[in-house]
């Protein structure tokens, strides 16, 4: 199912790393995942979820870059997906300066900076 921007209600980016060292714990997986997780679980507040994607190419900078642009003109309302360390905090101030989600599933599951990102973005 392709969703037109028009149409999506909730707008999901999945920045991710496509061709660098964490490409294959995550990369176009990752991507063919959330899309597959936006179809099964089905509208959200009423209308479809859109997934889009970027390559960060485990570049804290790229990845800052994308994430501003994505929440400042593309209407993305949470990134996701994983990579380094060094990305994610790039992406979580991003995140922490709009005021949008952000959930980052790195190499090192249920680490404590994880987790304590997925709460102050949620104001747990």
């Amino acid at each position: 199912m392709v969703v037109s921007p028009a149409a999506a209600q909730v707008k999901v980016g999945v920045l991710t790393d496509m061709d660098s060292i964490c490409a294959d714990i995550s990369g176009k997986g990752a991507v063919a995942s959330a899309q597959m997780a936006a179809e099964d679980f089905g509208p959200v507040l009423g209308g479809p979820v859109e997934i889009v994607s970027a390559n960060h190419q485990n570049s804290p900078d790229v990845a800052s870059g994308i994430a501003r642009r994505w929440y400042d003109a593309e209407g993305v309302d949470m990134i996701t997906d994983g990579g380094s360390s060094a990305v994610a905090l790039a992406v979580e101030l991003s995140a922490e300066a709009e005021a949008r989600s952000f959930f980052w599933a790195g190499e090192h599951r249920y680490h404590w900076p994880e987790l304590f990102t997925l709460c102050s973005t949620l104001d747990l």
